[in-house]
């Protein structure tokens, strides 16, 4: 539906490159850029220490946001590429919340994926909606790109283990009622006579839990 309200437009085809540490806002003062020794990264000097990425360590809390500026030459759609670097979480994706001009252009990028990449290896990944490319139609003139951490579809997942740990320990303080948190090996409770319902619900929290597996197994593959 983008492309064909935008079918007339010629679509740029060189390169654009534009520094991720010299952003234009932040909205933690703990975001800062850092140096990498990598050849594959720019700015770079074998003899000197110079920013040439974002510090990973610095940006990956749910909430915080970067927003550059940058200038395009002509009228047109643009695909959009990074250069990243994500050995946090092993096997699993992270997400951003992507803006164009203050706005999210399509649905994929509320909280779009980025995979693991291998240790200290920078990946290259163009920005997609669905399995293709995403085609952003661009003014020639400065516009801007903000990118917001987001726990995306984990944000269920934490939300049901809290539930589920709250549901655990009220469990745990109702046996601790009874046993007034004392353990005694030569004393034997009937938990069924005490609590009635106690065998169920740890037979449901291990099923709640089960559930908790399996999707984050969907989430990441």
């Amino acid at each position: 539906d983008y492309l064909r309200m935008h079918e007339d437009a010629p679509r740029y085809d060189e390169m654009l490159s534009f520094e991720a540490e010299h952003y234009n806002v932040k909205s933690d003062s703990f975001i800062r850029a850092t140096s990498k020794k990598n050849a594959a990264l720019a700015p770079y000097d074998t003899y000197h220490k110079l920013l040439n990425v974002l510090d990973e360590s610095s940006w990956n809390s749910a909430g915080q946001k970067i927003l550059w500026e940058f200038t395009v030459p002509q009228d047109g759609l643009y695909t959009i590429g990074v250069r990243y670097l994500q050995n946090t979480d092993t096997d699993k994706p992270v997400y951003r919340r992507v803006e164009i001009d203050g706005a999210v252009p399509f649905a994929e990028w509320n909280a779009l994926a980025f995979m693991g990449t291998k240790t200290g290896k920078y990946a290259n990944k163009t920005l997609n909606a669905g399995n293709e490319p995403a085609y952003i139609y661009l003014t020639a003139g400065t516009h801007t790109i903000a990118m917001t951490a987001t726990m995306g579809p984990l944000k269920a997942v934490y939300d049901e283990i809290v539930t589920l740990m709250d549901d655990i320990n009220a469990l745990g303080m109702d046996i601790q009622k009874i046993t007034a948190g004392q353990t005694d090996p030569n004393r034997t409770w009937n938990m069924e006579y005490y609590l009635p319902n106690a065998v169920n619900d740890l037979s449901v929290f291990a099923n709640r839990i089960d559930g908790i597996y399996a999707e984050l197994e969907h989430i990441s593959g």
